[in-house]
């Protein structure tokens, strides 16, 4: 992820996956960090180009993560347990697995796009 550094506070990542079914969470968890005045800037990272074209058109920050063979059309948040479910967490391991390896950051913390924040999480953890 190359433009991972663009998002990188303090040796700080924070970060979330999303996709086309979670776009609209994803974006209410955007503006709730804005709305807040958080001091580093939520990477959001697409899984497919719906989600990405949707983030560029909105002026939202993204990062692109297209995976071979990972074309998702899925225009609702995927059920638990089901095969889409199943394949969208498979992708997120699998896009996670790149930010440890980078030597820019000491601290990464992944948010679940479906959540609000009230006030930075960040100082509470480190």
């Amino acid at each position: 992820m190359e433009r991972a550094a663009d998002f990188i506070h303090d040796r700080t990542l924070v970060f979330t996956i999303t996709s086309d079914g979670y776009k609209y969470l994803t974006l209410n968890l955007w503006r709730h960090c804005e709305r807040i005045g958080v001091p580093w800037r939520l990477m959001i990272v697409c899984l497919d180009v719906e989600s990405y074209k949707y983030f560029v058109v909105a002026k939202v920050p993204a990062i692109l993560y297209a995976m071979p063979g990972g074309k998702l059309i899925h225009k609702e948040p995927a059920l638990y347990g089901s095969v889409h479910f199943k394949r969208l967490t498979e992708m997120k391991i699998l896009a996670l697995k790149e930010l440890p390896a980078r030597t820019d950051i000491d601290n990464l913390l992944y948010l679940d796009g479906d959540i609000v924040l009230f006030q930075d999480p960040v100082p509470f953890i480190l």
